[in-house]
């Protein structure tokens, strides 16, 4: 049975010719003292390209703490091929829970939320500023696996820097750009 979820799980996170996921929506959030910095897109394949499109919202404390406010749009077609990335399940542990991990005081309170669509569908969570964004959460057939040492942002990272995604404050824009 093992087996069975590895191939399974390695077809949809393989991304090549043949064969790949159809659709990644996701969600990024960053809280810091000064408010909410979030991003929210999806990438759906279209022939030999995936389209990328990433809305980047802001909620400042200070201002109506209820309002997020759009500052910037990116829409990118990327080749098929760069979004190559194979993973093995047999490397993560199973758990019953969300791991999550924050390293000391800090303004840097990021989360995570993939829903990657292929052959079955897959959950990819983090709630982590440790290194890598580790652990990396897994919900797969109603199981929970842990990727404890980041090898799955690997491929987030493709995804933060296709989409123009600035985890840390520099760069961020500071209104929607026409």
């Amino acid at each position: 049975m093992k087996k069975m979820l590895f191939l399974l799980f390695v077809l949809i996170f393989s991304c090549n010719k043949d064969e790949g996921f159809k659709r990644v929506d996701f969600e990024i959030r960053l809280g810091t003292l000064g408010g909410l910095t979030k991003w929210e897109g999806y990438i759906v394949r279209e022939g030999r390209l995936y389209k990328l499109r990433v809305h980047h919202l802001v909620k400042k404390i200070r201002g109506n703490p209820l309002k997020m406010e759009t500052l910037s749009v990116v829409e990118k077609n990327i080749d098929v091929d760069s979004f190559n990335f194979k993973i093995d399940l047999k490397d993560f542990k199973e758990s019953k829970i969300i791991k999550e991990c924050f390293s000391g005081i800090t303004d840097f309170y990021p989360n995570f939320y993939f829903k990657i669509v292929g052959k079955d569908t897959i959950e990819v969570i983090s709630r982590s500023n440790c290194r890598k964004f580790a652990p990396w959460n897994i919900k797969y057939k109603g199981k929970i696996y842990v990727d404890e040492k980041g090898k799955i942002y690997d491929f987030v990272e493709k995804i933060l820097k296709k989409g123009e995604i600035p985890l840390k404050g520099e760069g961020l824009p500071e209104k929607l750009e026409k």
